[in-house]
């Protein structure tokens, strides 16, 4: 096993220096020149280095393991969100320890089994929006724990967050069926930020969006027909706030003979794997999971070891495919 004493002898350097180094705890490397950081970091890749996290953490009482909670959902989202953090956590050398639910209970259950085995830090996808939630976050938070949110309905001062800008994706939507010409737009479903950005972009040009609230068969249905009466007002433009709801809109739209990416523009939400191989392809609003993943384990990371992290938001893009 190559410790820092190795290290130490293979470059001069004493063991301390090298330590404050590869030491990943703020202010540290002031201590070092840029020239010799570089012969330490050298070295450490040459020998390949790995510290031993058991054992530090061991001293302090802790695990190196940091406690993640998710949503209990088969969803390609979640699968991405997962990889990323997987991929992440391998490079700082961090087991996780992954927790699904969806009930209060479950996450109860979570906390508890976090502080039992007083896991060095917690990264929680909050979708959760009881008091009850909001309390036990804030008591783990209050307690010195370290702690990241995910997307979702809980927000406390001093927690570091990664969320999607889903205003940000509902303007995509938007601005892209404008470039296109649409003549008349409509929103299929209400969800919060999505919805919200779509209309308000549009609002900009003076132009009202309807949105479709009721999303079964009935508001398909109506939506449809809005579309079969108006001829002069194509090309429609269809912001569904979903792919599933897309994918429904598409057949809908096909089986009375209106020509999706045509007559009717239609744009989904997620990039859900497959909605490529519809007709034609679904264009979607696609949202960096993986990057949050990584993003989330690199500052809990960073925070275990006292350095400060600020709340972020990503953009979502789009993927622009035959259905609009």
């Amino acid at each position: 096993m190559i410790t820092l004493k190795k290290i130490a002898e293979e470059t001069g350097y004493s063991i301390s220096l090298v330590s404050r180094v590869l030491s990943p705890k703020s202010g540290q490397i002031s201590y070092a020149s840029a020239a010799t950081r570089k012969i330490i970091l050298q070295a450490k890749e040459r020998l390949n280095y790995r510290p031993n996290r058991s054992a530090e953490f061991l001293r302090k009482g802790k695990a190196p393991v940091i406690g993640v909670f998710l949503p209990d959902t088969a969803d390609d989202l979640i699968a991405d969100l997962v990889v990323g953090m997987s991929e992440k956590a391998e490079e700082r050398l961090f087991p996780l320890s992954l927790s699904f639910g969806m009930s209060g209970d479950s996450y109860a259950h979570f906390i508890a089994k976090t502080r039992d085995h007083v896991h060095c830090g917690i990264i929680t996808y909050s979708f959760f929006g009881s008091d009850e939630i909001t309390r036990l976050i804030r008591k783990f938070h209050d307690e010195s724990g370290k702690l990241v949110l995910l997307n979702g309905a809980v927000s406390l001062p001093g927690v570091p967050f990664v969320k999607m800008d889903e205003y940000e994706g509902g303007c995509i939507a938007a601005r892209r069926f404008l470039d296109r010409g649409c003549r008349s737009f409509l929103c299929f479903g209400d969800y919060t930020g999505r919805t919200r950005g779509f209309t308000e972009t549009l609002k900009t040009k003076d132009i009202a969006a309807t949105v479709i609230h009721n999303t079964d068969t009935a508001g398909a249905e109506e939506l449809a027909q809005r579309c079969l009466e108006t001829p002069a007002l194509r090309p429609l433009g269809v912001f569904a706030v979903t792919d599933r709801l897309a994918l429904r809109l598409m057949q809908l739209f096909q089986s009375k003979s209106l020509a999706v990416g045509r007559d009717v523009l239609i744009i989904g939400y997620n990039d859900n794997i497959l909605v490529d191989e519809f007709v034609p392809p679904l264009t979607s609003i696609h949202q960096p999971f993986r990057k949050m993943g990584r993003m989330a384990v690199e500052k809990i990371v960073n925070m275990v070891y006292g350095n400060e992290e600020t709340s972020e938001s990503l953009n979502p893009s789009l993927v622009v495919r035959g259905s609009g």
